[in-house]
């Protein structure tokens, strides 16, 4: 009941973030960000710059999100006043994690991820998101490609989340990717 009451949310959803959402193929996402990386490094205005796809896996995303950003989260994105209130409280003190096994945690974890890519997206020039695993594609030198890298990662961080740098791949070549184990 508490679930049909919210899934007029899934509407807020990022665009971007292809994970948990219905009627979005993943396939069809992956192929559409191939097709954009071969756009992008077609067009290539500075010869100079590489395009490169980073691939960053977010460690025990749903284990580390803070309730303050949760319910910051809820209060912005569910309308209803009754449920607000309800998962506010559900989600009170200073605990860590959303609730593993509540059919709502996906949702809730998507809202989020809305916020994440807000910040993500402009230090790119192109971002998908699959549940906790980004997919981005940034053109310039290695110099220009790391200080993105490490500003994204302290946008991940500000969200109480952790880049898995072990999992964490940067490439030129698509040969060597595989989105497909990745996701």
């Amino acid at each position: 009941m508490l679930y049909k009451l919210i899934e007029p949310c899934w509407e807020f959803i990022h665009k971007a973030q292809f994970g948990f959402r219905k009627k979005f193929d993943t396939r069809v996402a992956v192929l559409n960000f191939l097709n954009i990386y071969n756009q992008i490094k077609t067009n290539n205005e500075n010869k100079n710059d590489k395009t490169y796809i980073i691939m960053i896996d977010i460690a025990k995303c749903f284990d580390s999100i803070s309730f303050k950003i949760i319910r910051k989260t809820i209060k912005k994105f569910i309308l209803n006043k009754i449920i607000q209130k309800f998962l506010v409280k559900y989600y009170q003190g200073e605990g860590l994690g959303i609730f593993q096994g509540d059919p709502l945690s996906p949702i809730i974890f998507a809202l989020i991820s809305h916020f994440l890519l807000l910040k993500i997206i402009p230090l790119t020039n192109h971002c998908q998101m699959f549940a906790d695993d980004l997919i981005l594609i940034i053109k310039g030198n290695m110099n220009q490609i790391n200080e993105k890298l490490n500003a994204i990662y302290q946008v991940i961080v500000q969200f109480g989340l952790k880049p898995n740098e072990d999992k964490t791949e940067i490439t030129q070549d698509l040969s060597k990717l595989n989105i497909w184990e990745f996701i």
